[in-house]
Protein backbone atom coordinates (compact mmCIF):
# COMPACT_ATOMS: atom_id res chain seq x y z
CA UNK A 1 0.00 0.00 0.00
CA UNK A 2 0.99 3.60 -0.41
CA UNK A 3 1.03 6.00 2.68
CA UNK A 4 -1.82 7.97 0.97
CA UNK A 5 -3.79 4.12 1.01
CA UNK A 6 -2.43 3.39 4.79
CA UNK A 7 -4.04 6.70 5.77
CA UNK A 8 -7.43 5.71 4.36
CA UNK A 9 -7.36 2.37 5.81
CA UNK A 10 -6.97 3.80 9.22
CA UNK A 11 -9.00 6.91 8.99
CA UNK A 12 -6.01 8.86 9.62
CA UNK A 13 -3.59 11.63 7.73
CA UNK A 14 -0.47 11.13 5.06
CA UNK A 15 1.60 12.82 7.53
CA UNK A 16 0.63 11.05 10.32
CA UNK A 17 1.32 7.49 8.58
CA UNK A 18 4.61 9.57 7.28
CA UNK A 19 5.73 10.53 10.71
CA UNK A 20 5.11 6.88 12.25
CA UNK A 21 7.01 4.94 8.81
CA UNK A 22 10.29 7.76 9.82
CA UNK A 23 9.77 6.73 13.24
CA UNK A 24 9.62 3.02 12.88
CA UNK A 25 12.86 3.39 10.55
CA UNK A 26 15.10 5.27 13.20
CA UNK A 27 14.17 2.96 15.76
CA UNK A 28 15.32 0.10 13.83
CA UNK A 29 11.98 -1.97 14.04
CA UNK A 30 11.67 -2.68 10.59
CA UNK A 31 14.44 -2.20 7.36
CA UNK A 32 13.74 -0.06 4.46
CA UNK A 33 15.30 -3.13 2.18
CA UNK A 34 12.58 -5.36 3.78
CA UNK A 35 9.68 -3.46 3.80
CA UNK A 36 9.74 -0.74 0.66
CA UNK A 37 9.11 -1.24 -3.14
CA UNK A 38 9.05 1.75 -5.40
CA UNK A 39 7.15 1.11 -8.80
CA UNK A 40 7.77 2.95 -11.53
CA UNK A 41 4.17 4.76 -12.60
CA UNK A 42 3.40 6.21 -16.32
CA UNK A 43 0.93 9.23 -15.66
CA UNK A 44 -1.83 10.37 -18.27
CA UNK A 45 0.38 13.66 -19.21
CA UNK A 46 3.45 10.70 -20.00
CA UNK A 47 5.20 11.77 -17.21
CA UNK A 48 7.08 8.74 -15.21
CA UNK A 49 7.10 8.61 -11.30
CA UNK A 50 8.39 5.99 -9.17
CA UNK A 51 5.49 5.49 -6.08
CA UNK A 52 6.48 4.10 -3.06
CA UNK A 53 4.34 0.73 -1.51
CA UNK A 54 5.26 -1.27 1.73
CA UNK A 55 4.38 -4.18 2.55
CA UNK A 56 2.10 -6.06 5.23
CA UNK A 57 4.76 -5.64 7.90
CA UNK A 58 4.76 -1.85 7.42
CA UNK A 59 1.10 -1.53 7.53
CA UNK A 60 0.27 -3.32 10.67
CA UNK A 61 3.31 -1.63 12.47
CA UNK A 62 1.98 2.01 11.31
CA UNK A 63 -1.55 0.76 12.66
CA UNK A 64 -0.06 -0.36 16.48
CA UNK A 65 1.37 2.83 16.43
CA UNK A 66 -1.71 5.14 15.04
CA UNK A 67 -4.04 3.94 17.54
CA UNK A 68 -6.85 5.12 15.62
CA UNK A 69 -10.31 3.49 16.45
CA UNK A 70 -9.91 1.91 12.74
CA UNK A 71 -6.10 0.41 13.21
CA UNK A 72 -7.23 -1.42 16.35
CA UNK A 73 -9.93 -2.66 14.64
CA UNK A 74 -7.89 -3.86 12.13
Amino acid sequence: MTQNQIAKLYGTTKQNVSFHINNIFEDAELKVDSVVKDYLTTAKDGKKYFVTFYNLDMILAVGYRTRTSRAIYF
